[in-house]
């Protein structure tokens, strides 16, 4: 006798002796069906990790429970730790490349909507805006790529508290649209002192096709028909989908294998390689470029003019290493042909802010250099020891970077006499110049 049986015939007999322990009188009867309705079962529903501004992250946990507070009167609600950790893994490994090429977002929240056996994922958002803050909530079923609920609310001259009350108030709003076979599981008539409810009980806890396959067998005109069949589809859509998944994801690892290997020769004879063994890959744009750029150092090296400065004149191309950097040390500015002002001089936090604001500022993932990459740029023909095409106005002394302040010790590197050294990384200041890594 299969599982799915065994546990039929146990809830069978369960259900048999729970009537035999039922008082005949009214009253009685009249609770139990009252209290049997009430067991309506909820859609499963994933609430995504909540976006809020900086400057109210301490408050986070405080609104994600108004939202599940207010979602839970009509779903059964997936949210925190579970899921921020679940989609933070899957995000991860569909991620071919995160330096290049983020996951599919249809994919990854099926792919979190399966891990939870949901069709819901709720997402919700907290802006704020001259003042005001705005609050929005979306929940959409994932595989029928329909928006169930859509809602939105300011709050204007809010503090923290307030708009934790407005999120109850906006996940708490009546939501009217849902899937037809939870209308339909609603409607029905629920008595789990019956053989049917209690066979349908066991089946949708399992929530396998073979489990369902048994319940319309035994109930081919049940009071779950609908249901049971709709889920049977999505169960069996899911798994052609899970088999399509595995064949792109082989395709896409070796994909991605040959490009990494490409990546570690970094040569022209890799990239071509890799462009002539996947002409339609995910990289073969990336792979043509970088065969131009290495084509390009080469002439450039040939000429011994190493160095491209951008149209603006405010950037210049290394071609021999593939970093961009900016022409003028920190607090300074380029402008008619050099750099104007005076250089700035950071401490090891005030170093790392500065070069996160710049990033943040402009859109560029401007960084500190490491210290191999800013004693890559001394060249002892020049005085400072610096070609003054590519970098004007260098001041003669001493620059710091990354690594320099990775440990107890920091590192400088001298434009003066080309040479580094080590000091206690939160007693000194140095000059700063920011350098990002090309394309």
């Amino acid at each position: 006798m299969s599982k799915s049986k065994l546990r039929y015939l146990f809830s069978v007999i369960m259900a048999a002796t729970f009537l035999v322990a039922i008082p005949h009188h009214s009253q009685a009867v009249t609770e139990t069906k009252h209290n049997a309705t009430q067991q309506v079962e909820k859609e499963r529903l994933v609430l995504m990790p909540l976006r809020v501004p900086d400057e109210d992250k301490n408050l986070t946990g405080a609104m994600e429970t108004a939202l599940v507070k207010g979602l839970q009167q009509k779903y059964d609600v997936y949210s925190g730790e579970q899921v921020s950790q679940k989609a933070h893994e899957i995000f991860m490994k569909e991620s071919r490349n995160t330096a290049h090429k983020e996951c599919d977002e249809t994919k990854c929240m099926q792919n979190i909507a399966m891990a939870f056996q949901a069709e819901l994922i709720a997402t919700a958002n907290v802006t704020k805006q001259d003042g005001i803050y705005y609050l929005a909530l979306s929940i959409q079923n994932i595989f029928d790529n329909k928006v169930v609920y859509s809602e939105s609310l300011p709050c204007k001259n809010c503090d923290g508290a307030q708009v934790v009350e407005k999120l109850k108030e906006l996940s708490g709003t009546s939501i009217t649209v849902t899937t037809a076979p939870a209308v339909e599981e609603a409607q029905a008539k629920l008595n789990l002192s019956d053989s049917e409810t209690a066979l349908w009980n066991e089946v949708k806890t399992t929530n396998t096709i073979d489990d369902y396959q048994t319940y319309l067998a035994q109930y081919p005109k049940g009071n779950y028909l609908a249901l049971a069949n709709s889920r049977i589809k999505k169960l069996q859509d899911l798994e052609v989908t899970g088999t399509q998944k595995l064949q792109d994801r082989a395709a896409a690892q070796q994909d991605q294998s040959t490009w990494d290997s490409a990546n570690k020769t970094a040569s022209e004879a890799s990239y071509t390689e890799y462009l002539n063994l996947y002409p339609q890959g995910q990289y073969t744009t990336l792979a043509a470029e970088r065969i131009s750029k290495l084509k390009n150092a080469k002439l450039k090296a040939a000429s011994d003019q190493p160095y491209e400065i951008s149209t603006d004149g405010a950037e210049v191309t290394d071609y021999r290493t593939g970093l961009i950097w900016r022409r003028c040390a920190e607090g300074m500015v380029y402008s008619g042909g050099t750099c104007t002002g005076t250089a700035s001089e950071f401490t090891y936090d005030g170093a790392l802010q500065h070069a996160k604001s710049e990033s943040r500022r402009t859109g560029i993932a401007w960084r500190l250099p490491e210290k191999d990459e800013l004693e890559g740029i001394v060249n002892k023909k020049f005085k400072p020891m610096i070609d003054p095409t590519a970098f004007p106005a260098q001041p003669n002394s001493f620059f710091g970077g990354s690594a320099f302040w990775s440990a107890s010790t920091s590192w400088e590197v001298s434009f003066s006499s080309a040479g580094s050294s080590g000091y206690e990384k939160f007693n000194y200041s140095y000059y700063v110049r920011l350098v990002r890594t090309g394309q």
